[in-house]
């Protein structure tokens, strides 16, 4: 997407961009700790509330054993 090698198809992303690891704590609580960044090819972050946005549109829709074809899936496959 930015460096031109892909097409990015599907929906807009929220853009939370973090990775998170719940630690588990003997008291029955939790911490959850951010390990992690996604970061675009031009090394900027992910910017939560802006995300990324596809090249291709494609609205991801429930779908059951009637309809085995996911057209997001589809789409993608035909770029």
């Amino acid at each position: 997407h930015d460096n031109g090698r892909g097409v990015l198809v599907g929906e807009h992303t929220f853009g939370k961009g973090l990775i998170q690891r719940v630690f588990p704590m003997p008291n029955g609580g939790a911490l959850k700790l951010t390990v992690g960044e996604y970061m675009r090819p031009t090394l900027a972050p992910i910017e939560p509330g802006v995300g990324l946005e596809p090249d291709l549109p494609c609205l991801d829709t429930p779908r059951g054993a009637a309809e085995p074809v996911d057209a997001c899936v589809d789409m993608a496959m035909s770029v």
